[in-house]
């Protein structure tokens, strides 16, 4: 079943199987200028070890917040809900408890997991959270950029790596063995791997982006299923774009200009998606935003100020909240826009530029009063 959504229009639905997928065409979507109201912010601590940039990969579980900076990828972190550092998980390096490049990282009942590159394959590491122990590691027999854990599975995902990945998502037993490919690299050209995070969210509730693509697909049942395909207009790709010599490709992309699916988040409730825009020296970024009781749609521009601040999403709770990573510098200097906001007001009064990012929790003011009771 497709279902389009537009700005205005009530959706309509069209039969593709049993499979129900929201189309949404962008351009439509009504903008709002500034949909975010902070709620609470948490300053991670900053030691003489532990300095992150703003470009975070956050789980937050019911007992710790475990943080991995993906610019600088040199080790996995962990903070208490107050955000008083804990210690390293693991980091990079030789010698023992040490692994050589991390690419990603969840979090299962078995403590925190690893997605270590090795070169002609990729490994799974297991740290135990208490003593920061390795108790397991698993070799598989694909090559990953990032993966997600679900129900006693990996899904690993390769990227257009043709002919090296057969299939750009795997589906890997605990025992490192594959047993389902999805997304199959059936293309004639050889593109090179798009590293990048793809997997976004935690438990039952993960989605994949990737490059090249409109669609946004769920990991459910065991099975990656499309749920959203957003329509770009003149920024959609061309049908033939992967059979194409790759150079010439880059190059006319950016004179033409192409979109990116930066990172989907969504619960029962609510959803945000980030998309990116370029052509040439220009380049936009919005947030796309669903109240999914009521299938309300909104965007909302990253504009330079305000949007600095909320242009990292990390995760949706399950009470709603929108979270975000925040470098201290954009909110100090952002301060006049907070006046009236006494939660900002009592973190500024502590924070210094060369700190730590903070997590910012903040409500969706774009809903109705009845959906956020």
């Amino acid at each position: 079943m497709v279902i389009s959504l537009s700005a205005c229009d009530k959706p309509y639905t069209n039969t593709d199987g049993d499979q129900e997928i929201l189309k949404i065409a962008f351009n439509e979507v009504e903008l709002n200028a500034y949909p975010y109201k902070i709620d609470k912010i948490v300053p991670l601590e900053t030691t003489e070890n532990n300095f992150l940039s703003d470009n975070l990969k956050v789980k937050i579980t019911p007992d710790y917040i475990f943080v991995f900076d993906e610019e600088i990828r040199d080790a996995v972190h962990q903070f208490d809900h107050s955000g008083k550092y804990v210690g390293e998980i693991i980091s990079i390096g030789e010698g023992p408890g040490k692994v050589n490049r991390i690419y990603d990282f969840t979090v299962s009942d078995m403590g925190v997991e690893i997605l270590v590159g090795k070169g002609s394959y990729s490994e799974v590491v297991v740290v135990s959270t208490p003593d920061k122990r390795i108790v397991d590691t698993l070799r598989l027999d694909v090559i990953g950029f990032s993966f997600e854990k679900i129900n006693g599975h990996y899904f690993v995902y390769s990227s257009y790596n043709y002919p090296l990945a057969e299939y750009r998502v795997s589906k890997i037993d605990l025992e490192g063995n594959t047993i389902a490919g999805f997304l199959k690299n059936d293309y004639s050209g050889k593109m090179v791997p798009m590293i990048e995070r793809n997997f976004f969210g935690m438990g039952e509730k993960v989605f994949l982006v990737e490059s090249f693509n409109n669609r946004i697909y769920a990991l459910a049942q065991g099975q990656l299923k499309c749920k959203y395909i957003l329509d770009f207009g003149s920024y959609n790709f061309a049908e033939d774009l992967l059979e194409r010599d790759i150079m010439v490709t880059f190059e006319q992309l950016n004179a033409d200009g192409f979109f990116s699916i930066r990172h989907h988040f969504e619960n029962k409730a609510i959803s945000l998606t980030g998309v990116h825009f370029q052509r040439e020296n220009n380049s936009q970024s919005y947030h796309l935003l669903m109240d999914r009781n009521s299938n309300k749609l909104i965007k909302t521009k990253l504009e330079e100020g305000w949007g600095d601040i909320f242009k990292n999403p990390i995760a949706i709770t399950d009470s709603d909240k929108v979270v975000f990573s925040a470098h201290p510098r954009n909110l100090i200097r952002n301060a006049e826009n907070f006046d009236d906001n006494k939660v900002v007001a009592r973190v500024l009064n502590k924070l210094e530029n060369q700190d730590n990012p903070v997590l910012i929790y903040s409500d969706l003011q774009f809903r109705t009063k009845t959906n956020t009771q």
